[in-house]
């Protein structure tokens, strides 16, 4: 499979799978275990090692170290023995990975499924807001070179993970950056 994605010669690829919370990343990866591939789920690393340098009370959100969930990531791609590894969670793309793929989904789409979630109001409001100005695309794009996006707006998890497994076979066409956007939402709020 490393050869499909026409890297430099590379034992082992990692692959950032990433996303606004909301936009199905537990559920592809889930999918993807099914199918035997090896997902690694970076909420459970991060919690199992406790990575936490602190808490963000403003956003009821945690402080991950991301210095020691790199060199934890190091040491897994140089001790398994998969070439295609993927990483599960929304900071995936920090890490030093071959592809990011970014999941997005349609910003009210998005908001029910967070509702769903039991989300708070205002952390609904801050991940479509974040999904509409492409926040986590735009982080991506500044650190890697080999970025997609999948719309999983009207796709389920199965669907979903069938585009993922294109892209790492090399068949790209249909998810590369660019062709989502979501612009047309923030303007409506102002």
């Amino acid at each position: 499979m490393a050869r499909d994605l026409d890297f430099e010669v590379c034992e082992k690829i990692l692959v950032a799978l990433t996303g606004t919370p909301g936009t199905g990343k537990t559920s592809v990866a889930q999918q993807l275990r099914k199918l035997g591939y090896n997902v690694i789920d970076l909420n459970h690393v991060i919690e199992k090692n406790n990575y936490v340098l602190g808490k963000d009370k403003e956003r009821n959100t945690i402080i991950v170290d991301l210095d020691r969930l790199k060199k934890y990531i190091k040491r897994i791609k140089q001790k398994t023995k998969a070439e295609l590894i993927f990483l599960d969670g929304h900071l995936s793309h920090f890490l030093s990975v071959e592809v990011v793929i970014v999941l997005r989904c349609e910003p009210n789409k998005l908001k029910a499924r967070l509702k769903k979630k039991r989300y708070s109001k205002g952390k609904i409001e801050e991940n479509a807001e974040a999904e509409m100005l492409d926040v986590i695309l735009i982080e991506a794009v500044g650190l890697h070179k080999k970025v997609f996006e999948i719309n999983t707006t009207d796709l389920d998890a199965n669907e979903v993970c069938s585009c993922v497994i294109s892209i790492t076979k090399g068949r790209t066409k249909g998810y590369r950056v660019g062709e989502i956007d979501w612009s047309k939402e923030i303007l409506k709020r102002y």
